[in-house]
């Protein structure tokens, strides 16, 4: 919706770069379309008595000398391109969009539940904060950081507290532990751009979870697809309340595993 209606009122890098290219098909769609409606402007010999803005808003370039005919032609023109567009689109969908069943692992409960500690949200690989391919997370802008490249697209609780907050795109999720841990877990890298695509979260702001509780599903294909990094970020906003923060794991660990560690 965002990039679509932005696209119509003739803003079309965002639907271009943020949907068309990554997924090839709708780019292919659009340039039918858009074929189709300008040979029917041809064949009417339809044009503007004016330079001015693209999208809808130029109809009204095409008014002039007397006459509606131009007008009333772009308005078919623009049916023609959207519907036939639209039809192909979804008629492509059929072969390229395909439902990825995601594989669920089973958690072990994390028992014995330490303070001012983290246990690892996803099953993954451990990147530190410098090797996050995206320079907000890797120079610590929001706090200290580091990651987890996952295995499988289930985001659990790191520690027993309450939510805060889940973007409105429900690739980030802001929590704080019982013990005044405020952490924030993004998934991947400009994942906002996806408007919510291929993500699932199981919680809302306000409720209280478990320490190894289920969050969020998030599809990895259509992170991978969209063109982004699927990279679980793991950001400690109030490190500077704390004395110390380690990462204290390495390589692939499982989720429940210790791997932030503070002190105060």
């Amino acid at each position: 919706m965002s990039t679509g209606v932005t696209a119509l009122m003739g803003i079309t890098e965002p639907v271009l770069y943020g949907l068309n290219l990554p997924k090839k098909y709708p780019l292919i769609s659009a340039m039918i379309g858009g074929g189709l409606g300008g040979l029917y402007a041809g064949v009417t010999h339809t044009h503007r008595f004016a330079t001015g803005s693209s999208g809808i808003p130029a109809v009204l370039l095409y008014i002039g000398d007397d006459t509606m005919s131009f007008f009333w032609n772009i308005i078919i023109l623009l049916l023609i391109a959207e519907v036939s567009t639209a039809a192909i689109t979804f008629i492509l969908s059929l072969k390229f969009e395909k439902s990825v069943e995601i594989q669920v692992q089973e958690t072990a409960a994390i028992e014995n539940e330490e303070k001012n500690t983290v246990y690892a949200p996803v099953n993954g690989k451990i990147v530190e904060m410098g090797d996050i391919p995206d320079p907000t997370f890797s120079e610590g802008v929001l706090g200290w950081t580091m990651g987890l490249y996952p295995e499988d697209g289930i985001v659990r609780a790191p520690f027993t507290g309450k939510i805060v907050q889940v973007s409105d795109t429900g690739h980030a999720i802001g929590l704080e532990g019982n013990d005044g841990m405020e952490l924030l877990i993004h998934v991947g890298v400009d994942t906002v751009e996806m408007g919510g695509m291929g993500f699932d979260p199981k919680v809302k702001e306000g409720d209280e979870v478990n320490a190894g509780q289920e969050l969020l599903v998030f599809d990895r294909k259509a992170v991978a697809d969209a063109g982004h990094p699927d990279v679980v970020v793991v950001i400690v906003l109030n490190a500077d309340d704390y004395t110390a923060t380690e990462l204290v794991a390495e390589g692939t660990v499982v989720a429940g595993t210790k791997i932030i560690q503070l002190k105060k």
